[in-house]
């Protein structure tokens, strides 16, 4: 499904997995209506995404559960808009990052030369001068960069998209930020992604 949406340019607007979803038995239960769906909390995963054309907008909520028996179970909802939603896709910025240590930033895309353009930077500072919680000063910027071209070539571009905005922050913030490029060393659940991240070693999860 991830791969599909990809395809077709979709803009994840949430996403959540495992625990971080929240009990199973809710989903199956009071918001999709379907028992079948019910599965361990570990087993579970969660996005909500937009496609947007020039003409038409399409709504995605896709939930796929592996119930105990390790049998597969997804549920798919389409909504097609007659009227353009705008969607806020960093709302929960701040309660991701604490709360997990990493979050991406979501609508800030570098181009495959790592170039990234005015309002890409100036979106990421704005949000970072919001943030009044963070318990740490410490940020690394990490991009990410798919495409045919070769590793090394993708790995320079990353790591010149991550000092860039890294520069940018650390110049405009109270931050004190480090910029790393991994090219396209670490895919998404196996999907090559193009993305940035933001992440604080110090508020990173461990199992």
């Amino acid at each position: 499904y991830q791969d599909q949406l990809q395809r077709m340019e979709a803009q994840t607007i949430f996403s959540c997995e495992g625990p971080d979803c929240g009990r199973s038995t809710t989903w199956a239960s009071e918001i999709f209506k379907r028992r079948d769906l019910s599965a361990p909390i570990r087993n579970q995963t969660y996005s909500a995404s937009v496609v947007s054309s020039a003409d038409s907008q399409s709504l995605f909520a896709i939930y796929v559960v592996a119930r105990g028996n390790l049998r597969v179970m997804a549920h798919v909802e389409e909504i097609q808009v007659t009227e353009p939603i705008t969607f806020d896709t960093n709302q929960s910025f701040e309660d991701e990052l604490i709360r997990r240590g990493v979050v991406m930033l979501k609508g800030v895309k570098p181009s495959v030369s790592g170039a990234l353009s005015t309002n890409d930077l100036d979106e990421a500072v704005s949000l970072l001068e919001s943030i009044r919680l963070l318990p740490t000063h410490e940020i690394y910027v990490v991009c990410h960069i798919h495409a045919s071209t070769s590793t090394h070539s993708l790995i320079d571009a990353s790591q010149k998209c991550a000092n860039s905005l890294a520069t940018r922050i650390a110049a405009e913030t109270e931050f004190s930020t480090h910029g790393f490029g991994v090219g396209p060393l670490m895919p998404v659940d196996d999907r090559p992604l193009t993305r940035i991240e933001l992440v604080v070693p110090a508020l990173l999860r461990t199992e």
